[in-house]
């Protein structure tokens, strides 16, 4: 096989891929379709469209420039960081120019980073209401979050509604962190869907759109780092507890 499995079923796919480029310390975000396979020069190397900027021209990169390559296939999320070894014209009946990235050797999805399991201690039960966006469901249905991180949120959402919310759905959530505090207000898109064998609960993975970025997201990671530190304190006790018995 040419190149790592993903990348290999995203190119026969014509999955988009996603780069960012870092020039003069900045990162820019680009699309970049991947030239078509059979253009594709092998092992270690691969051909991408050039970006273009809005008048027309292509991004300006120097070779050696670092690239952060980002793809999905299905429900699971790829990258590797590259960096541009030339560029190369494309066949007349195509045009532009390609750029050539080089290729790690395997690729393995990315997990969520961060990601705190709340099922277990948080106590009562943090809860989002959540709703589709753009067609789907009507209404304002509510979960209950199993974990959750800058990224994404796990919500559990009972069988009978969890159908109507299909991979790729775009969803609307509103995440209460408690007593007194001001409900979040996020969007994202559903990732993963996963039954539960004799539960009437379906566990639905959504990540939020931007992920990173703005006050929402600040808050949220604020009260991650709360209640995980909160938890330490909580299982320290119990080791001292028990500790205590033994001796």
């Amino acid at each position: 096989m040419p190149y790592p499995e993903a990348l290999q079923r995203a190119l026969v796919a014509g999955t988009p891929l996603r780069l960012r480029v870092a020039l003069s310390g900045i990162s820019f975000p680009a699309a970049a379709p991947a030239c078509p396979p059979e253009l594709q020069p092998g092992r270690g190397y691969l051909w991408v469209r050039a970006p273009e900027l809005s008048t027309g021209h292509t991004l300006p990169a120097p070779q050696g420039t670092s690239i952060r390559v980002s793809f999905e296939l299905g429900v699971r999320h790829y990258a590797f960081a590259s960096r541009l070894e030339g560029t190369r014209t494309l066949p007349s009946a195509l045009g532009g120019e390609a750029w050539v990235l080089k290729v790690p050797d395997a690729l393995e999805p990315l997990q969520r980073r961060g990601a705190f399991r709340l099922r277990d201690w948080v106590m009562p039960p943090l809860k989002a209401r959540f709703w589709s966006l753009g067609g789907g469901h009507r209404g304002i249905l509510e979960g209950i979050a199993e974990d959750l991180s800058s990224s994404g949120v796990g919500l559990a959402v009972p069988k009978a509604v969890a159908g109507a919310f299909p991979i790729g759905q775009e969803v609307g959530l509103n995440i209460v962190l408690g007593d007194g505090r001001r409900p979040l207000v996020l969007k994202g898109n559903v990732r993963s869907r996963r039954h539960r064998i004799r539960q009437p609960f379906v566990k639905i993975g959504i990540s939020f759109s931007n992920p990173g970025t703005g006050a929402s997201v600040s808050l949220l990671m604020r009260y991650v780092a709360e209640q995980e530190r909160i938890r330490i304190r909580r299982d320290r006790m119990q080791s001292d507890l028990e500790e205590g018995k033994d001796a």
